[in-house]
């Protein structure tokens, strides 16, 4: 057994060698226990908060939600420029892209620009809260719960390791997919008077389908053009984005296909 720790404990050192230590000391960085201390949390609030609305009648929330998605829109739009102007806008390439380590102002904005993005994605646990409070239990479906407590796992090791270059395009498109979501949920959120306009909600699921197909087949490219990343983190990217790929299309099916085919189904 002292053997066997005494590997584990090896192999633990150097991984945490592999980390970019222009990070240290910053907020939920300083242990790889920190995504799972944050979903474990999460996971926790999520069921207590279940059990406690259970006999209780749900919050009206409607300001605190127009806040809220709101507060989205500009923390997503202001991480998109970021990403945009520490590279993808200035300079980098689309093809291959490797991590600018140094302490340049250019690599050090898009150091900051990966860390508030996982942060953010930490925030995003508040569309989960949000719908306790608020009794809509039905929208805590797997599609829901499995994107949100997976997510910090996913970037959590990317960021530590590769705050920047190729890796940030996931980041690039998610952002600004995000804008355009919480836009569509500020609007939903405002009442009747600006629901009628949103007929789009099918197109953004598909959009979101969308990103994860042009993350997959971005970071592949990798794997022949010989750019000098990682191939594991480019397999890591792809069986998150096709995962999520797989759940979405299942909810695009249940959600618009036609009702003539859901009824003869059902029947």
């Amino acid at each position: 057994m002292s053997n066997l720790t005494e590997y584990f404990r090896q192999q633990y050192d150097e991984l945490w060698e592999l980390r970019d230590k222009r990070l240290d000391g910053y907020p939920m960085f300083d242990s790889p226990l920190s995504p799972i201390l944050a979903v474990g949390s999460y996971l926790i609030l999520v069921r207590l908060g279940v059990e406690w609305m259970r006999n209780r009648a749900p919050f009206e929330l409607k300001r605190l939600m127009i806040v809220y998605n709101l507060v989205q829109v500009v923390i997503n739009s202001w991480l998109f420029y970021e990403f945009c102007m520490a590279g993808w806008f200035n300079g980098y390439s689309y093809t291959c892209q490797p991590v600018d380590y140094s302490t340049s102002g250019m690599g050090m904005r898009m150091l900051r620009a990966s860390y508030w993005y996982y942060i953010n994605k930490l925030f995003d646990f508040s569309d989960t809260f949000l719908f306790v409070l608020r009794k809509k239990n039905h929208n805590l479906s797997l599609l829901h719960m499995v994107h949100h407590a997976s997510v910090p796992f996913s970037i959590w090791p990317g960021v530590r390791t590769m705050p920047g270059g190729h890796i940030t395009f996931f980041a690039l498109l998610n952002t600004l997919v995000h804008i355009i979501m919480y836009a569509y949920y500020l609007f939903a959120a405002m009442g009747p008077q600006f629901q009628k306009f949103l007929w789009w909600k099918k197109y953004l699921t598909l959009m979101q389908m969308v990103q994860f197909i042009l993350t997959t087949l971005h970071g592949a490219q990798i794997i022949f053009n010989g750019c000098p990343i990682p191939k594991s983190i480019v397999y890591w990217v792809a069986f998150h984005e096709l995962l999520f790929l797989a759940l979405f299309f299942g909810f695009y099916k249940r959600a618009y296909r036609p009702k003539s085919k859901a009824i003869e189904k059902d029947q």
